[in-house]
């Protein structure tokens, strides 16, 4: 996430989807010049974060924009990338933890068994298949090495959408995210 908000161009758009993305983006300061930032927190919920990135995208054809968006927003929404209409200026970064782990965050729901498969909704699901049926870019980052390289195909001009998919180990992103805030 630092990599994409310290690389964002000028005159692009950061959108946030809702939750994490949010907590995570606002670490990281943007030093471009005339970036928009929009979030979907509405009313705390998943709801139309992408299909409100895609509709951004098309009202905006001359900025690139740039969708930080959870797996379960992502999975949630995903019928958003069903259009006949997906912009090329749309690169969507998909934040992919096997669920909502912001869940092992919030005091309390550490301690009930129910967490992982009803407040947290622990998946093993991918969104290769469904990206590439409705003819978008698909990258997909599971080490170092390979997200290192999707960062640069990100910025990347492209003729599609484009969905870049980072995994990440969700019990490490709650250790690090507890790190950051013990500091402060």
């Amino acid at each position: 996430i630092k990599q994409v908000i310290k690389g964002l161009p000028e005159h692009s758009a950061l959108i946030l989807s809702n939750s994490s993305a949010v907590r995570y983006a606002q670490l990281f300061p943007i030093k471009a010049k005339d970036v928009i930032v929009s979030c979907n927190r509405g009313i705390n919920g998943i709801d139309g974060s992408l299909s409100a990135a895609v509709g951004f995208a098309n009202a905006q054809p001359t900025r690139d924009c740039f969708l930080l968006i959870g797996d379960l927003s992502f999975f949630y929404d995903m019928n958003g990338l069903w259009n006949t209409h997906l912009p090329s200026n749309l690169k969507i970064i998909l934040i992919n933890n096997g669920g909502g782990e912001i869940f092992r965050v919030l005091p309390g729901l550490e301690k009930t068994e129910a967490t992982e498969t009803f407040v947290m909704a622990s998946h093993q699901t991918e969104a290769k298949g469904w990206v590439e049926s409705v003819d978008a870019c698909y990258y997909c980052a599971k080490e170092k090495e390979s997200a290192d390289h999707c960062i640069v195909q990100l910025f990347a001009k492209s003729s599609k959408t484009t969905v870049t998919e980072f995994f990440t180990d969700s019990s490490v992103d709650v250790t690090e995210y507890k790190k950051v805030f013990q500091k402060q």
